[in-house]
Parts: C-alpha cells; sequence; structure tokens
C-alpha cells in the first residue's frame, strides 16, 4: 500500500492523524479544530467547533465524498463516519477500503463496541496500546507517533523540575501523584512540581523539555502520548503500567510507578537521588521513541 493511497479523517487523539499524515504525506481530513494542536501540512478541515462534529459530518458529505475520491483508503480515527459504524457498508461499496484506530478510552473494555458487526467490515483495526487488544484481540498495535525533537535539552538543575500534564486528572491518577508529591516534601526532597493543565501542545512540549523527570499517569495502566513525547525530548518517565510491561517492547526504559502516593512517592524518590540513573533512563527513551514510535515504523505497519 502506498501511502499517497491513504486519507487520514478524524481530528482527535491528541493530534495524532495529523501526525500520521505528514508521516506519510499524505491529506489529513477533520470536520472540527482540535485546540492546542497543529494541523498537519495537508490538513483539510470541514466545519467549526467539536460540539458540533457529528452535524459537520453530514453537512459536508457531499465535499467529503470529492475529497476521498482519489484515494483507496479510508484511515479512521476513534469513529467512523456516522455513530455505530453504520457507513462502513457505504464505504465498502463504493470500492473503499476502510482502517479504523482506536486510542484508548473510546474502546477500552467496551466488548459490545468491540463486537459491533459493522465494525466487523473494517479491513484493519488498530489500537494505539497494546492492552487494548484485551478487547480488540483480532486488531494490529499501531504505536503513537513521536514527535520530531532535532536537538535535546540537558536537564541538571538543583532542585529537579518534576513535570505532569494531566488531560484528565481524575483519569490520570493525578491527586495520588500530588499526594506522593506531598510526602515527599514533608521528608525534605527539593524539587520543583510542575503541573501543566490547558495549554497549547506547543507550551506542553516546551514544558516536558524544561522537566528533569516527566510523570505520566498513575491509574491507566499503559504510557500515552505524555510518556512518548517525554522520551522523544530525552526525560525518564514514570507512569503505571499494570500488567502491560510484557506486552511491551523489553526496551521500553518506562519507571512503573505504582498507584497509591506510597508507590508514587518510592518510585519518584529513586530517580531523584540518582541523576545518572535519569540521564541514562533518558537516552533509552529517546532511542524507544525514535525506533517503537518513529516515522519508519509507522510507515512500516500501514505499507
Amino acid at each position: 500500500m502506498r501511502s499517497s493511497d491513504i486519507v487520514e479523517i478524524g481530528g482527535c487523539c491528541a493530534g495524532v492523524p495529523a501526525r500520521i499524515a505528514d508521516i506519510l504525506d499524505t491529506q489529513h481530513i477533520t470536520f472540527s479544530p482540535v485546540p492546542g494542536f497543529p494541523a498537519a501540512r495537508r490538513t483539510v478541515q470541514f466545519g467549526g467547533p467539536r460540539r458540533f462534529e457529528v452535524l459537520n459530518r453530514l453537512k459536508y458529505l457531499p465535499q467529503f465524498l470529492d475529497a476521498i475520491a482519489p484515494y483507496d483508503v479510508l484511515h479512521y480515527h476513534y469513529r467512523s463516519h456516522v455513530p455505530q459504524f453504520l457507513d462502513l457498508p457505504l464505504w465498502k461499496a463504493l470500492g473503499k477500503q476502510v482502517w479504523v484506530s482506536f486510542h484508548g478510552s473510546d474502546i477500552r473494555g467496551q466488548r459490545i463496541k468491540a463486537a459491533n458487526p459493522f465494525l466487523r467490515l473494517a479491513d484493519r483495526i488498530f489500537v494505539s496500546t497494546p492492552d487494548l487488544l484485551d478487547t480488540l484481540p483480532g486488531a494490529e498495535w499501531l504505536p503513537n507517533p513521536a514527535p520530531e525533537i532535532s536537538s535535546l535539552t540537558p536537564k541538571t538543575t538543583s532542585p529537579p523540575v518534576v513535570t505532569h500534564c494531566p488531560s484528565n486528572p481524575a483519569r490520570k491518577g493525578t491527586p495520588e501523584i500530588l499526594a506522593a508529591t506531598q510526602i515527599l516534601q514533608e521528608c525534605g526532597e527539593r524539587f520543583e512540581l510542575h503541573l501543566v493543565r490547558g495549554k497549547p501542545h506547543a507550551e506542553t512540549l516546551s514544558e516536558i523539555q524544561a522537566a528533569d523527570i516527566v510523570i505520566d499517569q498513575a491509574k491507566i495502566g499503559m504510557y500515552g502520548m505524555v510518556s512518548i513525547e517525554a522520551m522523544a525530548c530525552g526525560k525518564p518517565v514514570l507512569a503505571y503500567l499494570n500488567g502491560a510491561r510484557d506486552r511491551l517492547p523489553r526496551e521500553c526504559p518506562i519507571v512503573n510507578c505504582g498507584t497509591t502516593p506510597a508507590e508514587i512517592a518510592s518510585a519518584l524518590a529513586d530517580l531523584l537521588g540518582a541523576p545518572s540513573r535519569r540521564q541514562d533512563l533518558g537516552q533509552k527513551g529517546r532511542e524507544y521513541a525514535q525506533t517503537t514510535h518513529g516515522a519508519a515504523n509507522i510507515r512500516r505497519i500501514l505499507s
């Protein structure tokens, strides 16, 4: 499959569809803006605010049909054109291949959704993290793409900067992470905690680049985009990995931090007291991001 035959569709998932479109040098179609995330080089946007996305998909259907005419593969992210994948028979009747990517909460644990007979018409189904294969055993793991970071920002600050960037604090375990940092501060550990929320993607990435340690999440059981971007920046990462470690490449250098304040505090304290280990994990993370989440691997999987 040539990348020029594929069109990326969706404006969700931390800008992943746009980033994949840039990797493939193909078109990206979205029906609503993604606040804070850059568009792809060849993004075509139909419609306005996200709350009107479903209406936009119907309103701009004629323009969408014209836009997809040159492409053999429609790669949908998060959802297809209408709810419940009822449109997949239409695209198949038009001679299109249909690929569907899921990115986390859109499918995690939703076995009824996974059993949807229309979804079974998809030619390929991808998941962004391997734990989602529990819900969709026949799917393929398409790792989320890492950003291209041309230069690293070595960190040896005193006190160290610990950064946490939760998109959803409850889902990311932010209360437990904050409780863990309080435990350490009360024990005399010296560090700065940066809690980053509601900033454009470029500013969030700058905060990650300025960190000594990045904490992704302490609840989901798998690493996400924050971890990927932190590793691409050469930063050591803490995240709760649950039982997913066996499904990840053994080169994955993310430190499993657990879920309780005591567990998180212990894992964080180990890194705070080991600058050389932080440097080693940062280098290994960058190598892992460039291989597992790099453009070459994305192209290989989608070929």
